[in-house]
Order: C-alpha cells, then sequence, then structure tokens
C-alpha cells in the first residue's frame, strides 16, 4: 500500500492489505469466526467496495462485515477492469465481446489502461506479431468524461470487431447524451441505474480510433 500513499511511513509495516496489481486491495481474513473487518485505504484516490459498490474516500481505516463467499477486495479510483464473463479456461476466452468497468473518481482526472490479448495457445505470439493491443484513456472535467479507445496489432495478428459493454461505476448523475466520434450516441442506448449509481452502454471497436464522450 505504501507506494499509493509514500508520504506515510506506517504503511511500510502494514500487513492487513496488499495490493494486487494497480487496481485491487486485497484484505485477507486471517482469524476464525471473524464479522467485520478494519481495513485502511491509502490517501490519494476513492475506493470502492468491489462487491457492494460501496465507495469511502482514501486515507481512512473503514470497517467492513466478512462474508463466506469471498474476502474484502476495493477498486481504486480511476482504475479500468476488464472482465470476459464466464471464461473459465483459454478455450471459450475470447475478446469478441468482453466488459470494461471504469471507475470514476473526482480525484483522478485522467486515468491510461492498456489490454494485452493473443490467442492464448501461441508461444511467442509478441516476438511473431501476433497479438492485438487496446489502448483505453479517460478525460474528466467537471461536465464530461470522454473515453478514448485506439487498437493496435502485430503485423501477423487477423483483427476482429470487438462488442464492448462499457461499465461506469460511481456516477453521480444520468447522463444528458452520449457522444460517439462526435455524433450523438445512436442504435442501443446507454443504461442508467440510479441505485447503484451506475451507467451501461455498448460500443462496437474496429481498427479506427474512437471518442467516446459521456455529457452530465
Amino acid at each position: 500500500l505504501f507506494f499509493n500513499e509514500p508520504e506515510n511511513s506506517t504503511l511500510l509495516e502494514y500487513s492487513d492489505a496488499y495490493m494486487w496489481g494497480d487496481a485491487f486491495l486485497v484484505s485477507p481474513v486471517k482469524e476464525r469466526g471473524k464479522t467485520q473487518q478494519k481495513v485502511y485505504l491509502p490517501a490519494n484516490s476513492s475506493w470502492t467496495n468491489f462487491f457492494t459498490g460501496e465507495t469511502y474516500p482514501g486515507g481512512l481505516e473503514v470497517t467492513v462485515s466478512l462474508s463466506i463467499n469471498h474476502i474484502p477486495v476495493f477498486v481504486k479510483g480511476g482504475s479500468f477492469i476488464p472482465m470476459v464473463p464466464k471464461a473459465t479456461n483459454e478455450q471459450n476466452y475470447s475478446l469478441r465481446e468482453f466488459d470494461m468497468h471504469y471507475y470514476i473518481d473526482s480525484e483522478q482526472k485522467s486515468s491510461v489502461y492498456r489490454l494485452y490479448n493473443d490467442d492464448g495457445k501461441t508461444p511467442d505470439s509478441f516476438e511473431k506479431g501476433l497479438y492485438e493491443l487496446l489502448d483505453f484513456k479517460a478525460n474528466q472535467s467537471d461536465s464530461s468524461l470522454v473515453f478514448n479507445i485506439d487498437m493496435g496489432f502485430g503485423e501477423n495478428y487477423s483483427v476482429e470487431k470487438k462488442l464492448v459493454n462499457m461499465f461506469l461505476h460511481n456516477v453521480k448523475n444520468e447522463p444528458k447524451e452520449i457522444l460517439v466520434n462526435g455524433k450523438v450516441f445512436g442504435g442501443m442506448s446507454f443504461k442508467y441505474n440510479e441505485i447503484a449509481r451506475q451507467v451501461n452502454f455498448e460500443v462496437k471497436v474496429v481498427q479506427e480510433p474512437i471518442e467516446i464522450e459521456i455529457r452530465f
């Protein structure tokens, strides 16, 4: 956790949670029979409970209820989280259609994420040019949130169209409109869940760069 709040030297010896990658804070349960657990969430970003959707400001110790089904996991504000439903092995894993979750944080005005993909079978796919890269960028202002999606690929990779299901978390207000490459979003409309504070919409990704502007 220290690298998320380097000015806090006490985190050098903090052992009740750890970062799994850049986005996930995991707090293992180390005692039998506990029903609650305290977790420190580093400053400089918000943190969203991955399972309940509840969001907390950073720089605080919070108490969370424990479940037999999972351990406490929090998502750092400003993170992109790609997910593929029902991908139990590489045979049924595919990016032809996948979910991309973005966790809005007013303190994180910009975020970037690169998603690497290959067939999962060919050795040295990158060296052989059998890969693709999807770059996601987010830029936030007081009245809008802009995503840029760009695709790159190796010289021997067969590019496929993709359907990306975008899920925006921690949305304060229902969007007024969504523009794709400067035009009002057509075809499939977005869905707004006021209780969950989520916005969901689908976008097709091909080789050309895409700009998505959500206006509030």
